[in-house]
């Protein structure tokens, strides 16, 4: 399961992100739009470049509802799961979260 970290976010919210997929020739450009209070997070998407010689360019926009971990846990426990491992979903390889991780996987098992 993967989750976006409610706290991590507004404590240090998302700041806009362009990603360039030269392999692709595309490029990626995210823009997120914070609302601390409601604990949503709207990410606007755009994505252009040139594919297969033909120039494209595709809006998308990403609605999320932001828990913080302890409520992400209590669900889980609640539902029957157990937490096995936690990892966060930002870095290269797979690394162990903190408080700070934004995204977040949680390995879990059926009780």
């Amino acid at each position: 399961m993967l989750e976006w970290n409610g706290m991590a976010c507004i404590l240090k919210p998302p700041t806009i992100i362009e990603r360039n997929f030269d392999y692709l020739g595309l490029k990626r450009t995210a823009v997120p739009s914070l609302d601390p209070i409601r604990q949503n997070l709207v990410i606007n998407y755009n994505i252009s470049g040139i594919h297969n010689g033909e120039l494209v360019s595709i809006d998308s926009v990403h609605h999320i509802t932001l828990f913080t971990r302890m409520e992400i846990e209590f669900a889980l426990a609640s539902a029957g799961f157990e937490i096995m491992a936690e990892y966060t979903d930002l870095a290269s390889e797979l690394e162990p979260v903190s408080d700070n991780s934004r995204m977040i996987s949680f390995v879990c098992k059926k009780r």
